[in-house]
């Protein structure tokens, strides 16, 4: 399964979007969250993305964290409960 576009939209809007690096206590985030990169290089401070970028990066992300939910579920589960897993 794939994230589904009222998914995308839940977290984006639950994350909030920030266009530099920020420390979210565990290490730097930027854009909706992202503590790395599409390249898996960690987000690190002074960085700056644009929105574009944050969009982008978050669909490649979210991408991942789709296909790590997928390869652990052992039950079939609607778009909504695998939205909630992704997120």
């Amino acid at each position: 399964m794939n994230i589904s576009s009222n998914g995308m939209a839940f977290i984006k809007a639950r994350e909030g979007v920030v266009l530099h690096a920020y420390n979210d206590g565990t290490g730097f985030a930027i854009g909706y969250g992202n503590t790395y990169y599409e390249d898996g290089s960690m987000v690190k401070g002074g960085d700056i993305i644009t929105q574009e970028r944050a969009d982008a990066l978050f669909v490649v992300i979210g991408n991942k964290f789709a296909n790590w939910v997928n390869n652990v579920l052992n039950k079939r589960v609607n778009q909504n409960q695998f939205d909630a897993l992704v997120s």
